[in-house]
């Protein structure tokens, strides 16, 4: 047991990747306090499922436009500085909202700036974060690594939601998680600035070294490299597309399922998050102390139809408190599934190329919000259980669909493995 453990938790032991996960934690909290805020404020400004979708949309239609942009920023400067700047203008976001919230004077427009400055934030934020990590953790905690970071996530969806919950229960108008959210930031920005090592200290970046192109150039060589030169990748990314498009947007639904379904108040909108975080941060666990075993690729195809079909049984559930219990299900299956194909992107990418992959692979997160305005109209015509529920039986027959391209995959990664091993033993 304390071998796994150790497995587990490897790459906390490297002091700056400490420095980076703690900062993440704060992040991630007051991120997920957000998610919460902003569905309530929504859909009580309008009354409408509708509204949360185009606040999701304001947030994904921005990461759609400059993710790409972001990730050849992090391939070309100091991710550290990067990121500092992305998370300093998150902060900025979270304050503003506060502000409008304390003089009453907060509309659905608001909701929306707030959605586009932040998506635009994230994705300058999300590839440099993703790039910064091999820059402080060997090759051989670089999987761990990824997967503690998808697991720092999942944390702050445990205690993120519940004290968005109870905080909104207490004022009524979510003012005091929006100060909270900000003073988050204020903790992220003294971590990366005064514990993070500068580029110099880090492990060498190649990519900044090497000769710069046109910023445009800079992003067709990364989509060149995804979608020509390693189409293993590229495989990756399009299987998430579609758990990211159709099962991802029942989070934004809760709200839904609270208010009109299972009828409780906002502590137990936050419990719904909070259950769901729970089985998330178990599957990224899971991921972080098992990521190199065998038959990891088997795993994450049968966490993604356990995924769909435990979606689809929520949304049917009769009580609240057995939505729950299923909600730990979805949680725990999805983030596996997700956490598994994000360490395996990483793994075998150059690092050269790691802010750029990294950009790609966020606009499969940054088409979930978009995904979400069509599934939040759906909701408005038919209903929070039957839109919820058919989207899970799609991601649970995509998946047993999609199993024969990952297993294959996976093979094809073995030999490549093997061939590198081979190479350096004939050297």
């Amino acid at each position: 047991m304390s071998s796994v453990g150790g497995r587990t938790f490897a790459s906390l032991a490297v002091g700056p990747y400490r420095i980076l996960w703690l900062s993440m934690i704060a992040s991630f909290l007051g991120n997920q306090m957000h998610i919460v805020a902003r569905g309530f404020l929504a859909l009580n400004l309008t009354g409408q499922a509708s509204s949360i979708g185009w606040v999701m949309a304001s947030w994904g239609l921005p990461m759609l436009a400059f993710s790409l942009l972001g990730g050849a920023v992090a391939d070309r400067f100091d991710r550290k500085r990067v990121l500092v700047i992305a998370q300093a203008g998150q902060g900025l976001m979270g304050l503003g909202i506060a502000f409008l919230l304390l003089f009453g004077a907060l509309e659905m427009w608001h909701l929306i700036v707030a959605g586009v400055w932040q998506g635009t934030m994230f994705s300058f934020n999300g590839p440099a974060r993703q790039a910064l990590i091999p820059e402080l953790v060997d090759d051989r905690l670089l999987m761990n690594a990824i997967a503690l970071n998808n697991a720092a996530m999942n944390l702050t969806r445990v205690v993120g939601p519940t004290l968005a919950g109870v905080m909104i229960a207490i004022d009524e108008t979510a003012t005091m998680v929006y100060f909270f959210m900000a003073s988050t930031y204020v903790v992220v920005l003294l971590l990366l600035m005064l514990g993070l090592p500068d580029a110099d200290q880090r492990a060498p970046n190649a990519s900044r070294d090497r000769e710069r192109l046109p910023m445009w150039q800079e992003m067709k060589a990364g989509l060149r490299y995804v979608f020509v030169e390693n189409r293993l990748i590229a495989g990756l990314i399009v299987v998430a597309l579609v758990p990211v498009l159709i099962g991802w947007p029942y989070q934004m639904l809760l709200p839904v399922f609270q208010e009109d379904v299972f009828h409780v108040d906002p502590k137990g909108l936050g419990f719904m998050y909070t259950v769901g975080g729970v089985g998330a941060l178990a599957g990224s666990l899971l991921v972080a102390a098992f990521s190199e075993h065998p038959k990891a690729t088997g795993f994450q195809v049968g966490a993604g139809v356990v995924f769909g079909l435990s979606l689809a049984a929520f949304a049917f559930s009769p009580n609240f408190w057995l939505a729950c219990g299923l909600l730990v299900l979805v949680g725990l299956s999805s983030m596996t599934f997700m956490a598994l194909n994000n360490t395996q992107v990483m793994a075998i990418t150059e690092p050269d190329y790691h802010g750029r992959v990294m950009s790609v692979y966020m606009l499969t997160w940054s088409l979930m919000p978009l995904g979400g305005v069509p599934i939040s109209f759906l909701t408005d015509r038919f209903g929070a259980p039957l839109t919820v529920g058919v989207s899970g039986i799609v991601v649970a027959i995509f998946m047993t669909g999609a199993s024969k391209l990952l297993l294959g995959a996976s093979r094809a990664r073995s030999r490549g493995r093997l061939a590198l091993a081979a190479g350096d033993g004939g050297g």
